[in-house]
């Protein structure tokens, strides 16, 4: 991020160089970085769009970035449609008899108590469902999924992207009860990605546990039988608004054209929403604060935008462009910073 804002300062080339040695120095030095993270996720948690958590999370992001003396204001947009998570319930019965842990994927539609077989989906192929033929009506299909580790990274997460609108449309044509996806996250780490079709979805759609995933899934390779009742409780409803925080340091020189750099503020709520995407930000925040301290003063206007909505479908982003439309031509470079660690992709 610096490497991106460097090049608009004020400075002489000497000045310059000083400025990156400062500015570096101020960043990784003792900030209150670390503490801003903190309040963020450990303070106010998991914060999905809609809910009272990502309200509080704007207040949050307001209030700080006007401590660290910067121009900060809010931008309303809006999300077409509401779901936020409730209770998932899995008991099984036949020859297995336990509750498996689940969450519903976003946008899942609500069931109460729908009991009915499960059947094994394979990786949820044309020829898996080939196979299954008449069986996966009416039953819940589990689909197996491939561990997702550091040996496969980011890869193996967009192809999970990639594969699930395929899997998703496959199961609806079948005319299946529900689906379950095997968590690919081993050490029985649940996960959050949202149905493929959004709101348009009709399914049933929960992702489980992997080891006992993996269990059901032998138990049927056997030869075993096994039932799934099923309850999925969810909050719904329709368009709503939310809000985006943009906070700037106007240029000196040419103040209407704009170094746009973002990070988005909401984030599901099995965890804290520290990788995804907390740390970066409080690292925006702190690079406002830390470019103010210092008195080094942009040639454009350095501005940082903390979208919302972006994991119910880019939405925050989306308003930032409808909102600023007449001005796009004037944004001299945009940038969004997601994940929070490792080597820059």
């Amino acid at each position: 991020v610096l490497a991106l804002l460097i090049p608009f300062l004020s400075l002489p080339a000497a000045a310059a160089e000083h400025a990156v040695e400062a500015l570096v120095g101020a960043m990784l030095g003792p900030t209150p970085v670390i503490e801003d993270a903190r309040s963020l996720t450990d303070g106010i948690g998991g914060r999905p769009v809609g809910s009272e958590a990502n309200r509080a999370a704007v207040d949050w992001a307001e209030t700080t970035l006007r401590a660290a003396g910067v121009r900060v204001w809010r931008e309303s947009f809006e999300v077409p449609d509401l779901w936020l998570p409730g209770a998932v319930e899995v008991r099984l019965s036949g020859d297995l008899a336990f509750a498996p842990h689940a969450v519903a994927k976003p946008f899942s539609v609500a069931v109460d108590d729908r009991a009915a077989p499960v059947v094994d989906g394979g990786f949820g192929t044309q020829e898996d469902f080939a196979r299954l033929g008449d069986a996966a009506r009416g039953a819940w299909v589990l689909i197996e999924t491939p561990v997702l580790d550091d040996t496969v990274g980011l890869a193996g997460l967009f192809r999970e992207y990639d594969e699930a609108p395929g899997i998703e449309s496959r199961g609806a044509a079948a005319g299946v009860a529900g689906m379950i996806f095997m968590s690919s996250r081993p050490k029985n780490l649940l996960f959050r990605h949202n149905a493929s079709m959004g709101a348009k979805n009709r399914l049933p759609l929960i992702v489980m546990e992997r080891e006992p995933a993996m269990r059901i899934l032998r138990m049927l390779r056997a030869g075993g039988t096994v039932t799934a009742d099923v309850t999925i409780r969810t909050r719904t409803g329709g368009a709503f608004q939310a809000e985006n925080v943009i906070a700037e340091i106007p240029g000196s020189e040419h103040p209407d054209e704009v170094v746009l750099v973002g990070a988005h503020l909401d984030s599901h709520d099995l965890g804290t929403g520290a990788l995804d995407n907390g740390a970066n930000v409080a690292m925006l925040i702190d690079l406002l604060r830390q470019i103010k301290r210092l008195e080094l003063t942009p040639r454009r206007t350095i501005r940082i935008a903390l979208f919302n909505a972006e994991e119910a479908g880019l939405y925050g982003s989306w308003g930032y462009v409808r909102t600023h439309r007449d001005a796009l031509d004037r944004h001299r470079l945009a940038a969004s910073i997601d994940i929070g660690t490792g080597a820059i992709s």
